[in-house]
């Protein structure tokens, strides 16, 4: 393994993915000082990870962003995981999960989000995205000055809390 100085290890860079990919996640943790997957424009693609796979970030993310025209995109059985709640009122707004186009057909499975900064999962394209679905998926630990946002869609949000 190579090193940074400082005896770092070297972050992956950013994922670009492309139409008709299936983007497998390495197994354990991988630190992102910023976007680790970036969907722009694409459609039928699937990320899938292991139980054990976590994509950790050490900024305000997102880890994930899905922009432009999207469609038919799955993500599947992997942790996101953030810095934690932002303590700051309106320093930065950030979300683990950035929506910022017109996209149909998110399936999100087995996804589990932790320490959001502000969301763990935000749609910023207001009200032109369609059939998004969550099974088995949680959101803990994050959200604006310590609450859990898990959702927020539409300027209304869903508050997931355990």
């Amino acid at each position: 393994m190579l090193l940074r100085k400082g005896g770092e290890a070297p972050k992956p860079h950013a994922v670009q993915a492309r139409s008709g990919q299936e983007i497998v996640l390495r197994s354990g943790v991988s630190d992102y000082d910023g976007t680790a997957i970036v969907l722009d424009s694409v459609q039928d693609v699937v990320v899938r990870g292991y139980p054990d796979t976590i994509l950790r970030i050490s900024g305000t993310g997102p880890v994930v962003m899905v922009t432009g025209s999207c469609a038919n995109i799955r993500f599947d059985g992997f942790t996101i995981q953030g810095p934690g709640p932002l303590r700051e009122p309106n320093k930065v707004y950030s979300a683990l999960v950035s929506l910022n186009g017109p996209y149909d057909g998110l399936d999100f499975c087995d996804v589990h989000l932790l320490n959001g900064p502000n969301h763990g999962i935000a749609d910023l394209a207001s009200r032109i995205g369609r059939n998004v679905s969550f099974r088995r998926c949680t959101a803990r630990n994050g959200g604006n000055y310590g609450r859990t946002d898990g959702l927020k869609w539409d300027e209304t949000k869903d508050e997931s809390r355990r």
